[in-house]
């Protein structure tokens, strides 16, 4: 033994020790073993190193020092011990290669089929029908600017010589339906072959599109015209043009048949609609390279961003980019520049429509008042709320008490005036314990310049504190100081009528929040349209479909709502495929004595058909938040405002009045300061899963340099950070990186990947059912409504507490509440839980619609047996029981697992290098976790530049659930390819096979058991491992095998036991829920029951 070799690791090890960062060191280099076994002994006995393992370095060659989490040694119940010895008899009694069923390496196959080009003897080579339009179409099509675009002969001439094409033209422009016009005229016309693919984001966009172009040919659906979505499709031989979704078009390049069709393919058209070249760099990728290998097909690209130069002409090389210029409305109303349109902004509404009481109040006094800063006080202090919900309060006292702790003005000029400058709303924020406001701070520390700063924002220095202590009373010096003489002189600054406008602007966003859609505001203004203008097409844009399904309801609960002069629209992600096929987005003809009421989410403007004609437009300025908010009312950049660019669009739509729910400044260009730190390394591990399922071996490049090529706008460490977790999950597998079939299942599922890993397994346990419910409500998002303030986080903590039946899951409040609202809904009551609960409208709806797919997707994947051959009762068998439903979320969710630290009260990472706090919405607190492991849906941060000095808000993990020591070591971590024989465990070579057992699971989470105990968890966990990937290669010749039945069963009797000890009691999960079929999520949405309740 090479003393020095050993010396020299002891050192190594004892750095990692105290090294509080560092959770690795690889030695890549041979190492004496017997001086490695030696230390390992000293490390066993160590208590100070007990955390420090000498692991086998992933590539072979030398080790790795690793730190690992420690779980300490498990205390397992009476219960739990006799039923681990009944698996370790089994275990005994079985070979050494356990009983899972082997099967075949058969991999999972995809089941897009498209063979229907192929049916007939043309194959592929159909030339289009004539199509004759009648005269009412063809006047309507003549207004679209693409249509007179392209009607010039020079230009369609010019589209046919390039191998790709680039089309800019605005949401109002039509190009989305008139390039298929136009293409299939002129191939009909030349008498050419023409099989085009469409391919678009959204399966609302491409319904909507192709139900357009249909109607406008006079043509049933499936003739010309198919499409082809991730379940239903309607297609035929006869098709010319398909349209599919970038899911669809990605599941397909996996298939054999769709290499063929490709091939004979004479346009693939791609709409990136307002995305950016980031945002779409995993499609277009694929398609430059299925444009490179078919010489004759042409590549289309539209877009509606307004961009010169284009980024998508610097991606494709030599294209040729193609401008359609905007079109000029038709002027409806009377002459008043520009159009004859007038304009509302904020200022104006709040003058002459709005009614809320305290606006009402303020337009009374404000001609007569002097001081009319004493007056917004004075309301403010009677009719806005004293508190803001956690978040808020968090990150407004941390940025306070910066202020205060410094004497420097920096934490005013790098941090706080920024963040104001987003949220103005906030100016006046008093501290939750001493009440200061910044402007109090700022009197205090002297800082004229602040002081200034903060006025023009809208600071009020007549707001009281502590003591009824205001702003000038902070002031040193008194009347001498010059901060009290701006503030004492500040209320000169609202005399004229504009600044009292202003001023009145300011007010209302401090009462009413203006990232929230004032929803009674904008049934104020519908109604004034109503009762003042001629009727006419109305087009009311909101954030996302729960806001305009509120709206919606708020609008014909109205008296003018329930004329029969008002027509109500609806445009939403959710709405099903038989609402857009049986009734079109907006009706082409009608009475001219109707009101068209179009509530449309930003994101589905362009699938509005008609906004050419829109008469009147009511903006919100309000955009759907990309990743939600961490902190529900204020915002740390644009990203939950429309942008301006849109904002003037509405404007130019508009042909007669336009409201925008903002005021002028809101149009403002000029660049702000990034206010957020930039986003994190990890590259969505869905869409690297993506792209790895799309590499052929003509790629012949590295894992890593593929997914760089491929992902252009994603980072190194982001995609190896990214590849690292999907070979922790087992979905993909070394040394190619090669997906595995439980990776082409989860690609399939299209899903996040741990719910998508997590239902899977909920197969397997034959407890369907909760697991699909609490994957189709974490989809769609949380469905309550986000509370602003303490009393409404509140009550709905109450409401949370009452549902999670101490199991510490906010899982199980998802699914006790869906199954609530489901019964509820079968009896025609839903109405009074959604409003008791502060759910969000059309929230639960979307969930069991998002069940209903994933249940449809189940079938046409062959999980799922319909009539004679039905499973679904056998895949339900223990659909009662929490904890396996635990189990299989335990198994999913890894390695998103958190552990609480008592003593700091927060939950920790990777040694506890990363803390966080759980949501406080959360059941699961670090107060009252029996025990302390942690899975999460996803963690959040608020991402604000905030130097690292003093307090900081931590980031929090969302939708927790509690789970045992047990759990986590029967069900996490499992599932790795390369070390599915150990069942991913390690143990120290100085066991005598006496004392209790070390070992660490997955490399990272060390725990001690008894030899007994331990040899029970090894068995299940290398059994249950080889099992699930059985299980992905043939999934229910698996699931029939009598060993898998066996072992599952063990795996429960297991759970069951130790939850029974930690829980103080045995939850059964109620039966499942009724609802089977579609409920709509348009003009339909919750019709019958409001039927009887409208006032």
């Amino acid at each position: 033994m090479d003393e020095r070799e050993l010396a020299a690791l002891r050192k190594v090890a004892e750095f990692v020790a105290n090294s509080e960062c560092i959770l690795e060191v690889k030695i890549v280099s041979e190492i004496d073993q017997l001086a490695l076994k030696a230390l390992e002994q000293e490390l066993a006995f160590d208590q100070r190193l007990r955390t420090i393992w000498f692991l086998p370095a992933e590539n072979d060659v030398g080790v790795s020092i690793v730190r690992a989490e420690s779980g300490g040694e498990v205390q397992l119940s009476v219960a739990t011990e006799l039923q681990l010895k009944d698996v370790e008899k089994i275990a005994k009694q079985c070979k050494s290669d356990g009983f899972a069923n082997r099967t075949n390496d058969k991999r999972f196959v995809s089941p897009m089929n498209w063979n229907f080009w192929f049916i007939g003897k043309k194959r592929l080579r159909r030339i289009p029908p004539k199509s004759v339009y009648n005269t009412a179409t063809l006047r309507r099509r003549k207004k679209l600017p693409a249509y007179r675009f392209f009607a010039n002969f020079d230009v369609w001439s010019s589209v046919e010589e390039p191998k790709v094409f680039i089309v800019h033209g605005r949401a109002d422009s039509g190009k989305r339906t008139e390039i298929v016009h136009y293409m299939l005229e002129n191939a009909h016309k030349n008498n050419h072959s023409c099989r085009m693919l469409y391919v678009m984001q959204e399966e609302v966009e491409i319904l909507a599109t192709a139900v357009h172009i249909c109607e406008e040919r006079d043509e049933p659906i499936g003739e010309t015209i198919g499409y082809k979505l991730n379940i239903n499709a309607q297609v035929g031989e006869m098709n010319n043009v398909v349209f599919c979704t970038t899911q669809t078009l990605i599941f397909s390049m996996l298939g054999s048949s769709f290499r063929e069709v490709v091939g004979k393919l004479s346009h693939l058209i791609v709409d990136c609609g307002d995305r950016a070249l980031g945002d779409m760099d995993l499609v277009l990728s694929l398609v430059k390279k299925v444009l490179n290998n078919c010489a004759a097909m042409k590549l289309v690209l539209l877009s509606s961003r307004d961009e010169n130069p284009s980024p998508f002409e610097e991606f494709f090389g030599g294209a040729q980019v193609l401008r359609i210029p905007c079109g000029k409305p038709s002027v409806n109303g009377n002459p008043n520049e520009p159009h004859g349109v007038e304009y509302f902004y904020l200022d104006s509404i709040l003058e002459n429509i709005c009614t809320h009481q305290p606006i009402q109040i303020m337009k009374g006094q404000l001609p007569t008042i002097d001081n009319a800063l004493k007056l917004v006080a004075d309301l403010q202090l009677k009719h806005s709320s004293n508190t803001h919900n956690q978040n808020v309060t968090n990150i407004m006292d941390m940025l306070l008490e910066r202020c205060w702790l410094v004497d420097d003005v920096t934490p005013f000029t790098a941090v706080l005036l920024q963040f104001l400058e987003y949220n103005k709303h906030m100016v006046d924020y008093q501290h939750s314990e001493t009440r200061m406001n910044a402007l109090m701070i700022a009197c205090a520390k002297g800082f004229v310049d602040v002081v200034e700063s903060l006025l023009v924002m809208g600071a009020n220095p007549y707001l009281v504190g502590r003591r009824s202590l205001q702003a000038m009373d902070w002031c040193s010096e008194g009347r001498n100081n010059p901060c009290w003489q701006k503030m004492n002189d500040a209320y000169q600054a609202y005399t004229d009528k504009d600044a009292r406008k202003s001023l009145l602007c300011q007010t209302y966003h401090k009462m009413y929040n203006p990232f929230v859609v004032d929803q009674k505001l904008v049934v104020q203004i519908v109604q004034h349209i109503c009762a003042n203008f001629a009727p006419g097409k109305i087009l009311v844009m909101m954030p996302d479909f729960c806001d305009i399904l509120e709206c919606y309801d708020l609008l014909r609960r109205c008296k003018f709502g329930r004329r029969k002069t008002i027509q109500f629209v609806i445009c939403n992600r959710m709405l099903t495929e038989h609402e857009l096929i049986e009734s079109l987005l907006v009706p082409t003809s009608g009475s001219s004595n109707l009101y068209v009421v179009l509530l449309v989410a930003q994101t589905l403007l362009e699938s509005v058909m008609s906004l050419t004609s829109i008469d009147y437009v009511v903006d919100t300025g309000l955009v759907a938040h990309p990743t939600g908010d961490f902190a529900k009312g204020i915002c740390f950049d644009r990203s939950c405002l429309a942008t301006p660019q849109r904002s003037r669009f509405l404007m130019w739509l508009a042909q007669r009045k336009c409201f925008m729910l903002y005021t002028k400044d809101y149009l403002n260009d000029e660049p702000v300061k990034p206010l957020i730190k930039a986003a994190g390394n990890m590259v969505a591990l869905d869409t690297v899963l993506k792209a790895l399922s799309c590499r052929t071996d003509s790629d012949g490049l590295p894992a890593l340099e593929y997914l760089l090529s491929t992902l252009f706008s994603s980072c190194p460490i982001g995609i190896a950070t990214s590849l690292q977790t999907l070979l922790q999950i087992g979905a993909i597998e070394t040394p190619l990186n090669l997906p595995t079939s439980l990776g082409f299942l989860l690609v399939h599922l299209g899903i996040d990947i741990h719910l998508g890993k997590a239902l899977l397994y909920s197969i397997l346990f034959r407890c369907l059912d909760p697991v699909i419910t609490i994957v189709a409500a974490l989809t769609v998002g949380d469905p309550f409504i986000e509370p602003l303030n303490q009393a409404e986080e509140k009550e709905i903590m109450q409401l949370k507490v009452s549902l999670h039946h101490r199991t510490y899951s906010d899982c199980m409040v998802l699914l006790r509440l869906y199954q609530n609202w489901s019964q509820w809904k079968m009896e025609g009551i839903d109405r009074k839980m959604v409003q008791s609960h502060r759910l969000k409208p059309g929230a639960m709806e979307a969930i069991s619609n998002v069940r209903v797919e994933l249940m449809s997707l189940l079938r046409l994947l062959g999980i799922v047996k319909c009539g004679r051959e039905q499973n679904t009762d056998k895949l339900n068998l223990n659909a009662g029981n929490w904890h396996m439903v635990k189990g299989c979320l335990a198994a999913g969710f890894y390695p998103q697992v958190a552990m609480a630290n008592y003593q700091q009260k927060q939950l920790t990472a990777n040694c506890g290098t990363e803390t966080f706090k759980p949501h406080p919405q959360s059941v699961a607190q670090v107060d009252n976790l029996p025990t302390k492991w942690v899975i999460y849906h996803k963690k959040q941060d608020h991402k604000l530049k905030v130097p690292q000095d003093g307090q900081k808000v931590q980031a929090q993990l969302i939708h927790n659930t509690v789970i045992s020591d047990v759990t986590f070591m029967l069900m996490c971590g499992i599932d790795r390819i390369d070390s599915l024989s150990t069942g991913n465990m390690l143990t120290r070579n100085c066991s005598t096979g006496k004392e209790p057992v070390d070992f660490v699971i997955d490399r990272k989470y060390l725990f001690q058991l008894p030899r007994e105990m331990f040899d029970a968890v090894l068995f299940i966990r290398r059994n249950l491992g080889q099992l699930f990937k059985d299980f992905t290669h043939n999934l229910l010749k698996t699931m029939e095998s009598k060993e898998s039945q066996v072992l599952i069963k063990y795996i429960g009797n297991v759970l069951h036991a130790e939850d029974r000890s930690l829980m103080a009691s045995s939850l059964h999960v109620d039966t499942r829920p009724k609802i089977k079929n579609l409920l709509p999520m348009g003009v339909f949405w919750n019709y019958t029951f409001d039927m009887f309740t409208l006032p």
